[in-house]
């Protein structure tokens, strides 16, 4: 079983790499990240779509799940690049689209609720999906596998000190460790914008769940609490 899924997985990160070298040649084309309303409120299962200004310069476009939450911060996991789980940490979501496809939770980081919340709301983990995060986190802290049906979701164990994977898991963590040592806080955040560095081979399209036929604007709706605001929808006319 894992034989399979190693020699799956290493497929798809060659091919990565070897497009992400072309498009270092061939240069990135600028996609504006999208101009609408910022979070209000951080709650546990949201995915967040991180301010480009605080991702390293040129990274991908970075989605984060919120797993947990304390005062000022948020305990956040980044979903990885490619579509199938390569470590024991990380987590498939099969029904979601390729960005959102692989929660690597061995690379989950507390960081600052200020600089998570200058981010996106790209939607919600559903209750089954977060209790499998929840599982395979505790899982891969207490350095053991996952139980099923979660262990046929994840990657392969990570053993052998020569293992191909250790670059691939290097390079995510000093991703994350950027992100939550960034100082580039801004309070002109929420009103503009800087586009993110997107591969041709890439696209934040591939997020996006199936449009509407009709646009559809985010405004305020009254609190719920003091603290809490939740959003209504409101058709454009």
């Amino acid at each position: 079983m894992w034989s399979r899924r190693l020699a799956e997985w290493l497929d798809e990160w060659r091919l990565y790499r070897a497009l992400g070298a072309e498009d270092d040649e061939t240069g990135r084309r600028e996609v504006p990240v999208p101009r609408t309303v910022r979070i209000r409120t951080l709650r546990v299962r949201d995915i967040v779509l991180l301010d480009p200004r605080i991702a390293p310069s040129g990274a991908r476009a970075l989605f984060l799940v919120i797993l947990d939450s304390r005062e000022c911060e948020v305990h956040a996991a980044p979903f990885g690049p490619l579509s199938l789980p390569g470590l024991s940490g990380e987590l498939a979501l099969p029904e979601r689209p390729v960005p959102l496809r692989v929660l690597c939770l061995w690379n989950a980081r507390w960081l600052d609720a200020a600089r998570v919340g200058q981010g996106w709301k790209c939607g919600r983990l559903s209750a089954v999906e977060y209790r499998g995060a929840r599982t395979v986190w505790e899982a891969w802290h207490e350095g053991r596998l996952p139980p099923k049906p979660w262990i046929e979701l994840v990657g392969p164990p990570l053993i052998h000190p020569d293992d191909p994977r250790r670059e691939y898991e290097q390079a995510e963590a000093d991703l994350m460790d950027t992100v939550a040592t960034s100082e580039r806080l801004h309070s002109t955040c929420a009103e503009t914008s800087l586009p993110y560095q997107i591969a041709p081979s890439m696209s934040l399209l591939a997020a996006e769940g199936k449009r509407s036929s009709q646009p559809r604007d985010l405004e305020p709706a009254p609190p719920m609490t003091q603290r809490r605001v939740r959003y209504r929808i409101r058709k454009r006319k």
